[in-house]
């Protein structure tokens, strides 16, 4: 972490980083490399830039006079690894302040975004309306879609950090004439990306541990680094902190242990390396 932060440090002293990009709220960066005053920008969905996505990339550029726009997607660790396999029972933490009607509520709520409807109605809208449905076939009305939801602030967006963006995942398949062959390059490309298997169950903390404290903590301390200390040597001291008055070691032997037991085997952890 430490050569993370000083690396980090070291890019905002080259100029070459939004200066705002701390205070961005969602979706400014979109906009900034929209008008061409940022060239890499991080985003979710296959379809960022798809030729014909009225709230993509590419069309937004187009329309504020960057007509030879051209974003394409990469990683840098496509081929090492770019994410981890997702696992079932992915598990969410609520405070124990909830009441439980509210706990209930949020379950349900969250189970179904998960499920088909909610998955139609969050990425594609209202049946009828903004796609017509004929078996497992979508056809999705563009022009609709863009008066209704990407001009109104693309609200919808909202809901994909939870919902899954591979309609397949359903048995779906999206009907769009629109899609054009420099955007199926960008679904093979994405799609190439190596995924780094599971470590086989989900990693949660026990009753008692504050995760949410820990987390906190830890960000503030980053923060602290990377606009009020000189440099990050003082991380292995921030470090301790978090480990000890707020409980990282505890939490992180216990996602050990939860690993270990998912494996079948012993492994051997050290919180302090």
């Amino acid at each position: 972490m430490q050569k993370v932060l000083t690396d980090i440090k070291s890019l905002l002293e080259m100029k070459v980083v939004d200066p705002d990009w701390f205070l961005n709220k969602y979706g400014q960066h979109f906009d900034k490399a929209a008008q061409g005053k940022a060239g890499i920008v991080i985003g979710q969905g296959r379809d960022l830039a798809f030729d014909n996505n009225p709230a993509g990339l590419q069309m937004k550029s187009k329309a504020a006079g960057q007509m030879t726009a051209d974003w394409e997607p990469f990683h840098p660790w496509e081929k090492t690894g770019t994410w981890v396999e997702t696992i079932p029972n992915n598990p969410f933490l609520i405070s124990s302040k909830t009441s439980d009607a509210k706990v209930q509520r949020s379950i349900e709520i969250l189970d179904w975004l998960a499920g088909e409807e909610g998955f139609l109605l969050t990425r594609y809208g209202k049946e009828g309306v903004h796609y017509k449905r004929s078996g497992k076939n979508i056809e999705v009305n563009q022009e609709a879609y863009k008066k209704d939801v990407v001009d109104n602030n693309n609200f919808l967006e909202i809901y994909g950090w939870f919902t899954p963006r591979k309609p397949e995942v359903f048995g779906l398949n999206v009907i769009d004439p629109k899609i054009t062959e420099r955007d199926k390059k960008i679904v093979e490309k994405i799609n190439s990306y190596k995924i780094l298997p599971s470590v086989g169950t989900a990693l949660t903390v026990k009753e008692g541990m504050d995760i949410g404290a820990m987390r906190k903590r830890m960000n503030e301390l980053h923060v602290q680094i990377l606009y009020k200390d000189k440099d990050a040597s003082a991380w292995p001291q921030y470090r301790q902190e978090v480990m000890t008055k707020f409980g990282g070691k505890a939490i992180f032997d216990n996602y050990a242990e939860l690993t270990s037991t998912a494996k079948g085997k012993t492994i051997k952890f050290k919180a302090e390396n």
